[in-house]
C-alpha cells in the first residue's frame, strides 16, 4: 500500500495510524525519509493461501512512502523545514520537476554508465513570459527568476555533475527602469574538465518551445529539446550492442551463452539478456559462460559488459515477451520450441533470431543489417536504417 505524506513530515519525521486487517498499526516514519522507502509489518498483511485453498498464516504488509508535493507548503510547514535545514546546513531544493522526465532520466543513466565519456560542456535554458503581477511578486526573490524556474536546471546539472568548483552569476533586466526584475539571467558552474551553462528567460514569449539541454563529452553527446517532451537527440562515437535471448527449458547452454557472449565482446558497454522460466536453464548458462570465458581473447571487454549483462528467471514466455518488448533490444533470439509460432508476440525488437541454430553473429556478419538497426530501445519507435535516411 502506498502511504502519503507531506515534504515537510518526510523531513521531520512523523507517526500515523495505518489501517490493517487487525485495525490501526502505528508507523513510525523518521526524519530524512525518502520517496519509495518501503516499511514492513510482519503478520499484518493479507492471509496466505496454499494451492489447497487453506490458510498459512498472514502475509507481510508493505508500506511504500509516497511524497505529495502541495503547491504551497503552509505556514508552520515551511518555517519548521527551513529551522530543520539551518541546524543541519543543509540547502532546501525545491527544482525537481524534471527527475521523472523519460529524456532526462536516459540522459542520468547514460551519463552515470559513461556513455559520453568525460563531460564537457552542458548548456541548458528555461523561459517563459510572465505577466506585470508576477513579475513584481518575483522581483522580491533574492534569486529572481532563476529561483523560480532555473531551480530545475541547477537540479539536474547537479545530478550529472556534482556540486561545482565555483559559479557565476549575470543578470539583466529588460524593462528597467519601469520593472526592476532582473528576468533575463545566467549562471556559468565551474567543473575540473567541464563548464555549465544556465540560462533563464522570464520575457521569453516562446519559453517552452525554446527550453532544451544538451550534454557533450568526448564520447558523444545529447540534445533535449523542447525540454518537456521527454525526447531527445542522442549520438555517440561508438556503436553500442544490445541482445536479449528469450529461452525455455529444451534450449542448448552453450548455445546460448556462445550467444551473450559473443554480443557482449563488442563494446565495454554492451549488455546481453537472458529471460527464461527454467531455474535449471538459467544455472547451466550461466555455467557455460563461465567456462566459455576463459578462452577468450576479449576477456578484458567482456569482465566489463558482463558486469552490466543479466540472467532473468519469469514466470512464463510471455513474460519474457513481455519484458523484451518493453526492453526493445537491437537483436532478439527466441530459443524455444515452435518459436516461429511466438514470433507475433514480438512489438519491439531491432532484429529477430528463429530457432535455435540462428546464432546472432549471422545478424553481424552475414545478413547485412548489422550497424543499421536501432539501440537504447529506440525499437520502440523506429526501424533500422534505409537508404531513405
Amino acid at each position: 500500500t502506498d502511504v502519503e505524506i507531506s515534504l515537510a513530515q518526510a523531513a521531520l519525521g512523523t507517526q500515523l495510524m495505518l489501517p490493517t486487517l487487525d485495525g490501526d498499526e502505528q508507523l513510525i516514519v523518521p526524519a530524512g525519509t525518502q520517496f519509495g522507502r518501503e516499511f514492513v509489518l510482519k503478520g499484518r498483511g493479507v492471509p496466505r493461501l496454499s494451492s489447497g485453498g487453506r490458510s498459512r498464516g498472514r502475509g507481510d504488509l508493505r508500506a511504500r512512502i509516497v511524497i505529495v508535493t502541495p503547491t504551497k507548503l503552509s505556514g508552520t510547514e515551511e518555517e519548521l523545514l527551513r529551522r530543520y535545514a539551518e541546524e543541519r546546513k543543509l540547502t532546501v531544493q525545491m527544482g525537481y520537476m524534471l527527475r521523472y522526465n523519460p529524456g532526462i532520466q536516459l540522459l542520468v543513466r547514460a551519463t552515470k554508465e559513461g556513455w559520453f565519456g568525460d563531460i564537457m560542456e552542458i548548456d541548458a535554458s528555461m523561459g517563459k513570459l510572465l505577466d506585470v503581477a508576477t513579475r513584481k511578486r518575483f522581483a522580491q526573490l533574492p534569486g529572481g527568476g532563476m529561483y523560480e524556474l532555473a531551480c530545475h536546471l541547477v537540479d539536474t546539472v547537479v545530478t550529472l555533475m556534482g556540486p561545482p568548483l565555483a559559479v557565476q552569476a549575470f543578470g539583466n533586466a529588460t524593462r528597467a527602469p519601469q520593472d526592476t526584475f532582473v528576468d533575463n539571467q545566467l549562471a556559468v558552474l565551474t567543473y575540473p574538465k567541464a563548464t555549465v551553462t544556465i540560462r533563464c528567460n522570464h520575457a521569453d514569449p516562446f519559453g517552452g518551445p525554446n527550453r532544451h539541454l544538451t550534454v557533450r563529452g568526448t564520447k558523444g553527446d545529447m540534445e533535449i529539446s523542447p525540454l518537456e517532451s521527454g525526447t531527445g537527440l542522442l549520438r555517440l562515437d561508438q556503436h553500442r550492442d544490445t541482445i536479449k535471448v528469450i529461452a525455455d527449458a529444451t534450449a542448448r547452454p552453450r548455445f546460448i551463452a556462445s550467444d551473450l557472449l559473443a554480443q557482449a565482446e563488442h563494446d565495454p558497454l554492451s549488455q546481453s539478456v537472458l529471460l527464461t522460466p527454467s531455474k535449471s536453464l538459467a544455472e547451466a548458462v550461466r555455467e557455460a559462460a563461465e567456462e566459455l570465458l576463459i578462452g577468450l581473447s576479449r576477456r578484458e571487454i567482456l569482465d566489463q559488459s558482463l558486469q552490466r549483462s543479466r540472467i532473468v528467471v519469469v514466470s512464463n514466455l510471455q513474460e519474457a515477451f513481455d519484458i523484451s518488448n518493453r526492453y526493445a533490444p537491437e537483436h532478439l533470439i527466441i530459443h524455444i520450441v515452435e518459436a516461429r509460432e511466438w514470433l507475433d508476440r514480438v512489438t519491439s525488437a531491432g532484429s529477430v533470431f528463429l530457432g535455435q541454430w540462428t546464432p546472432e553473429p549471422l545478424g553481424d556478419y552475414c545478413s547485412g543489417t548489422n550497424h543499421v538497426l536501432p539501440t537504447y530501445g529506440y525499437a520502440r519507435a523506429y526501424s533500422g536504417l534505409s537508404v531513405l535516411d
